[in-house]
């Protein structure tokens, strides 16, 4: 059964006035030490005049399942999973929604009926991120983890050629070929045009080398789904790479399509685009 608003607000109406003062959102992740969600989730409830919170919940891989206990024990609405959780968290939900289904991946979670259903709302942001950007004609993927495969079920989707590069290539069970990392550099020298799309966790912090020198990157475009805006490396390829895209675009993205299955309500991106720009400055690069 899907979540409408009705039934979000029924269930919020019903509750005693002592506690509606909060409606409990969050994220789950390791680590956790920085993220945007909070500020974009904040700006969502606020535009819903609803009052709640959405709390950073950094686990260890060893208390995930414990600690989603506790939060659904806690009456949370709803919670997003990012690094390193999706799959796992994909094995502790009793169902699976279409993408999630698919990838094994998870990184939206309600509790509906008793039940914990965890959903893939990476897909529907790297999809909307897309909208204007010119691919050219291949992709050079790089990463293996939840993020990775979203954008390969993307753009396989889309019929775009696609190569994912990663540390254990045998290990890759996404939808496009894979490579070891040490051909990444020789593949992009072969590319007119193109696209490399990073979805690993380099670039979280400023000093990050990535496996990709700068004259390998000449005229191809470069998708960073993190958003550290002092990320050295990508701050060198200006002038030299065709256009850089961040990752922001898919973050809000996806987020106000969690929004939407939390509450059925359908929030405006635009507020919580004005809102992250400046909070980019003081933010790192996590979920």
């Amino acid at each position: 059964m899907e979540t409408s608003s009705t039934d979000f607000f029924r269930r919020y109406a019903d509750r005693d006035m002592a506690e509606r003062n909060q409606v409990s959102l969050g994220l789950t992740g390791w680590p956790l030490e920085r993220s945007l969600s909070p500020v974009i989730h904040s700006t969502f409830l606020k535009w819903a005049d609803i009052p709640g919170e959405y709390r950073l919940n950094p686990f260890r891989p060893e208390e995930l399942a414990s600690g989603m206990r506790l939060l659904r024990e806690e009456g949370y609405t709803g919670l997003n999973v990012t690094y390193p959780h999706k799959a796992a968290a994909a094995q502790l939900c009793d169902k699976l929604i279409l993408d999630a289904e698919e990838l094994g991946m998870v990184n939206t979670i309600s509790w509906q009926d008793g039940l914990m259903i965890g959903r893939n709302t990476d897909t529907i942001g790297f999809d909307r991120m897309l909208c204007g950007v010119r691919l050219g004609n291949q992709v050079l993927l790089v990463g293996s983890g939840g993020a990775a495969r979203a954008v390969d079920l993307v753009l396989s989707r889309m019929g775009v050629r696609c190569t994912v590069f990663c540390r254990r290539p045998a290990e890759w069970t996404g939808l496009s070929p894979s490579r070891g990392l040490d051909d990444l550099g020789s593949s992009a020298r072969e590319l007119d045009s193109g696209t490399v799309v990073n979805a690993t966790t380099l670039g979280w912090r400023d000093d990050d080398s990535f496996p990709l020198e700068m004259a390998h990157m000449r005229d191809l475009s470069f998708i960073d789904l993190n958003y550290n805006p002092s990320w050295e490396w990508r701050n060198r390829l200006d002038g030299t790479a065709s256009s850089i895209y961040t990752g922001e675009t898919m973050l809000v993205f996806q987020a106000a399509e969690s929004f939407t299955v939390w509450t059925g309500l359908t929030p405006p991106v635009v507020e919580a685009f004005l809102a992250v720009r400046p909070a980019l400055e003081d933010n790192g690069a996590e979920g």
